[in-house]
Protein backbone atom coordinates (compact mmCIF):
# COMPACT_ATOMS: atom_id res chain seq x y z
CA UNK A 1 0.00 0.00 0.00
CA UNK A 2 0.70 3.60 -0.53
CA UNK A 3 2.66 4.66 2.72
CA UNK A 4 1.41 8.37 1.76
CA UNK A 5 -2.38 7.42 2.86
CA UNK A 6 -1.54 6.61 6.31
CA UNK A 7 1.03 9.41 6.74
CA UNK A 8 0.27 13.24 7.91
CA UNK A 9 2.46 15.86 6.79
CA UNK A 10 0.51 17.98 9.37
CA UNK A 11 1.66 17.75 13.19
CA UNK A 12 -2.40 17.54 14.39
CA UNK A 13 -1.94 13.67 16.24
CA UNK A 14 0.73 15.56 17.86
CA UNK A 15 -1.37 18.73 19.26
CA UNK A 16 -4.12 16.10 20.19
CA UNK A 17 -1.51 13.69 22.12
CA UNK A 18 -0.11 16.75 23.83
CA UNK A 19 -3.73 18.16 24.58
CA UNK A 20 -4.67 14.42 26.05
CA UNK A 21 -1.27 14.26 28.38
CA UNK A 22 -1.92 17.66 29.82
CA UNK A 23 -5.90 17.36 29.94
CA UNK A 24 -4.59 13.95 32.15
CA UNK A 25 -2.58 16.30 34.41
CA UNK A 26 -4.76 19.13 34.42
CA UNK A 27 -7.23 16.02 35.50
CA UNK A 28 -5.65 14.18 38.62
CA UNK A 29 -4.86 18.14 39.42
CA UNK A 30 -7.88 19.24 39.67
CA UNK A 31 -9.46 16.56 41.92
CA UNK A 32 -6.12 16.32 44.03
CA UNK A 33 -6.87 20.10 44.61
CA UNK A 34 -10.59 19.25 45.36
CA UNK A 35 -9.40 16.72 47.50
CA UNK A 36 -7.12 18.51 49.83
CA UNK A 37 -8.78 21.71 50.09
CA UNK A 38 -11.89 19.74 51.47
CA UNK A 39 -10.12 18.08 54.58
CA UNK A 40 -12.14 15.04 53.43
CA UNK A 41 -13.30 13.52 50.89
CA UNK A 42 -14.68 15.41 48.64
CA UNK A 43 -18.82 14.72 47.44
CA UNK A 44 -19.19 12.88 44.32
CA UNK A 45 -21.16 16.62 42.96
CA UNK A 46 -17.81 18.59 42.97
CA UNK A 47 -15.59 15.77 41.89
CA UNK A 48 -18.49 15.27 38.96
CA UNK A 49 -18.73 19.32 38.12
CA UNK A 50 -14.69 19.20 37.94
CA UNK A 51 -14.50 16.36 35.56
CA UNK A 52 -17.09 17.57 33.17
CA UNK A 53 -15.33 21.12 33.39
CA UNK A 54 -12.42 19.57 32.61
CA UNK A 55 -14.04 17.51 29.26
CA UNK A 56 -15.64 21.06 28.63
CA UNK A 57 -12.00 22.59 28.27
CA UNK A 58 -11.04 19.95 26.42
CA UNK A 59 -13.48 20.18 23.81
CA UNK A 60 -13.23 23.51 23.80
CA UNK A 61 -9.44 22.89 22.86
CA UNK A 62 -9.96 20.35 20.13
CA UNK A 63 -12.82 21.87 18.47
CA UNK A 64 -10.80 25.41 18.55
CA UNK A 65 -14.10 26.64 20.29
CA UNK A 66 -14.28 30.88 21.11
CA UNK A 67 -16.69 32.26 23.15
CA UNK A 68 -16.38 36.03 22.96
CA UNK A 69 -17.66 36.60 26.86
CA UNK A 70 -17.83 34.70 30.53
CA UNK A 71 -21.98 34.63 30.04
CA UNK A 72 -21.14 32.78 27.16
CA UNK A 73 -18.71 30.32 28.29
CA UNK A 74 -21.06 29.65 30.94
CA UNK A 75 -24.21 28.98 28.44
CA UNK A 76 -22.25 26.85 26.47
CA UNK A 77 -20.98 24.48 29.26
CA UNK A 78 -24.42 24.20 30.22
CA UNK A 79 -25.40 23.13 26.90
CA UNK A 80 -22.50 21.01 26.92
CA UNK A 81 -22.80 19.51 30.16
CA UNK A 82 -26.82 18.52 29.19
CA UNK A 83 -26.13 17.26 25.98
CA UNK A 84 -23.14 14.99 27.27
CA UNK A 85 -25.73 13.47 29.64
CA UNK A 86 -27.81 12.82 26.96
CA UNK A 87 -25.73 11.17 25.45
CA UNK A 88 -24.04 9.00 28.48
CA UNK A 89 -27.96 7.99 28.83
CA UNK A 90 -28.67 7.21 25.18
CA UNK A 91 -25.26 5.02 25.31
CA UNK A 92 -26.19 2.92 28.48
CA UNK A 93 -29.52 1.72 26.95
CA UNK A 94 -30.09 -0.88 24.60
CA UNK A 95 -29.85 0.89 21.26
CA UNK A 96 -28.19 -0.26 18.36
CA UNK A 97 -26.17 2.68 18.00
CA UNK A 98 -24.03 4.96 19.84
CA UNK A 99 -23.81 8.89 20.26
CA UNK A 100 -20.60 10.71 20.90
CA UNK A 101 -19.00 14.25 21.88
CA UNK A 102 -18.39 16.51 18.51
CA UNK A 103 -18.23 20.25 16.86
CA UNK A 104 -21.61 20.68 18.17
CA UNK A 105 -22.31 19.57 22.12
CA UNK A 106 -22.14 23.04 22.42
CA UNK A 107 -25.38 23.49 20.33
CA UNK A 108 -29.32 23.25 21.62
CA UNK A 109 -31.32 21.42 20.10
CA UNK A 110 -32.95 24.30 18.25
CA UNK A 111 -29.41 26.27 17.41
CA UNK A 112 -28.50 22.79 15.54
CA UNK A 113 -31.97 22.65 13.58
CA UNK A 114 -31.08 26.49 12.52
CA UNK A 115 -27.16 25.79 12.01
CA UNK A 116 -28.77 23.23 9.16
CA UNK A 117 -31.38 24.98 7.94
CA UNK A 118 -29.14 28.46 7.29
CA UNK A 119 -31.07 30.17 9.64
CA UNK A 120 -29.00 30.22 12.64
CA UNK A 121 -28.22 33.83 14.08
CA UNK A 122 -25.47 33.65 17.27
CA UNK A 123 -26.36 37.41 17.86
CA UNK A 124 -30.22 37.15 17.84
CA UNK A 125 -29.65 33.50 20.03
CA UNK A 126 -28.18 35.08 22.59
CA UNK A 127 -30.19 38.53 22.76
CA UNK A 128 -26.86 40.36 22.03
CA UNK A 129 -28.19 44.30 21.25
CA UNK A 130 -25.94 45.59 19.19
CA UNK A 131 -25.66 49.72 19.73
CA UNK A 132 -25.78 52.45 17.14
CA UNK A 133 -22.44 53.68 15.91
Amino acid sequence: MDRDLFVSDNHSGYKKAAVAIVTLFGLVGVVAVIALSSGSQPDFASQQLALEHQDFRVFVSTYDKNYETEEEFSLRFNIYRENAALIRAHNRSQSNYKLGINHFADFTQEEFEMFYTGTYNKKEHLNIVELPT
